[in-house]
């Protein structure tokens, strides 16, 4: 038999989120643990700019035939642009070579087994702490994590200094993954001085940088979002870039991402790099899925839906700003202090809240409150009619950060 010595697992965290807020009958319930925008209806939509350029695939579009393993080119080259910028000269120079992936985690996947092709004793570098699903495809690929400090939890600020100093142990060809933007969980982000000193850190101690870019404009802006990946690509000689369309285009269950590699200057291996990244995809899931890819596409490359899309994207970008301003200002108003001033400067989808796993089952069980573990919270799942109940439900369960490893 070869199913009967299956190891008992627990159910995943966002599996069993996803169950318990669907059983749970409390009409104010509210679910901050998906990581996906809604808007103040608390659905998820089709973008608008999406919805025309998906009628302009379905009216031109003949064939459901295979892609190549590469998948689109011209998303490739539209990524591209997006990332780096449309005059960077790592593209005119045509040192960055990228293949379609599915969604930003294809992308991460394939870059990390390429890095082990290449350097099977690499270690990885990671925030502490960073996005659960980095540990999750970093350990079982057998690879070495090493965690550097990021942040502080009980002040809600980030350790630079500290991180600078652990980062000062890495060794040539490790690699270092670092968010681009809108850092997932804590929401704090480095300043455009902390990425240059990150970058002439990376380039002295010749490790490589893998830059998950996953919310390019949910943070500052499109251009803004991309000041530390332009930098790298400016001063290093090798890198890759995991991108994905998922969340600044809400084409989540299209899969639409891409894996972006930087070459050294004046090398000849672009065919050799691009045959053994397809080699690696090919094994893991032969060729990314078209749709989400194609529509991205017919955005980026219309002058009048690129348009739109920015319009929408800066809307989105807004609406969480706001979510952020006016939840801190609850939070300090219900629990008469100052705690909560950080969640309106930090960035993007996500952040802590100084919380412990009593207070977290407190608030599902009682007040019908889901978060993510570590009491991560999507500010775009926020509507503003129920930001004064979250607010009570936070402050009747609140006590000094103290507690927090409690």
């Amino acid at each position: 038999m070869l199913f009967q010595d299956l190891e008992p697992l627990e159910m995943g965290s966002v599996a069993r989120l996803f169950f318990a807020f669907a059983r749970d009958p409390n009409p104010n319930k509210i679910d901050l643990g998906i990581g996906v925008y809604r808007e103040e209806n608390g659905f998820s939509p089709v973008l608008e700019s999406v919805q025309r350029a998906e009628q302009m695939v379905f009216e031109v579009q003949t064939t459901k035939e295979y892609l190549p393993p590469s998948g689109n080119a011209h998303y490739c080259r539209a990524i591209e642009k997006l990332i780096f910028g449309e005059t960077h000269k790592v593209l005119s120079s045509h040192r960055v070579q990228s293949v379609q992936t599915p969604g930003g985690g294809g992308a991460l996947r394939a870059a990390l087994e390429l890095a082990k092709q290449l350097a099977p004793n690499t270690r990885i570098w990671v925030s502490a702490p960073t996005w659960r699903h980095h540990l999750l495809v970093i350990r079982a690929m057998g690879l070495q994590v090493k965690e550097f400090p990021y942040y502080d939890r009980a002040q809600n600020v980030l350790l630079f200094d500290e991180a600078i100093a652990s980062l000062e142990k890495m060794r040539p060809r490790d690699i270092i993954l670092i968010q681009g933007c809108c850092h997932n969980p804590t929401g704090q982000d480095l300043s455009s001085d902390q990425w240059d000193r990150l970058v002439d850190l990376v380039q002295a101690r010749s490790a490589v940088p893998l830059i998950d870019l996953a919310y390019q404009g949910f943070g500052d802006g499109l251009e803004q979002d991309a000041y530390g990946v332009r930098r790298f690509a400016e001063r290093v000689p090798e890198m890759f870039v995991a991108s994905t369309s998922s969340k600044n285009f809400g084409v989540y269950r299209d899969r639409a991402g891409a894996l972006s590699v930087l070459l050294a200057p004046n090398t000849l291996n672009q065919e050799r790099l691009v045959n053994n990244v397809l080699r690696i995809t090919r094994g893991l899931y032969f060729m990314p899925p078209d749709h989400g890819a194609t529509v991205v596409m017919k955005i980026l490359e219309n002058q009048e839906l690129r348009r739109l899309w920015k319009e929408e994207l800066e809307g989105m970008r807004q609406r969480i700003l706001t979510s952020r301003v006016r939840l801190s200002e609850a939070l300090n108003l219900k629990t008469a202090s100052k705690d909560f001033v950080y969640l309106a400067r930090q960035k993007g989808m996500f952040s802590l809240l100084p919380l412990n796993n009593v207070d977290a089952e407190v608030l599902e069980s009682q007040w019908g409150i889901y978060m993510m573990p570590g009491h991560r919270i999507n500010f775009a799942a926020l509507s503003a009619d129920k930001i004064r109940y979250l607010a009570d439900a936070i402050a009747s369960v609140y006590t000094p950060q103290a507690r927090l490893t409690a």
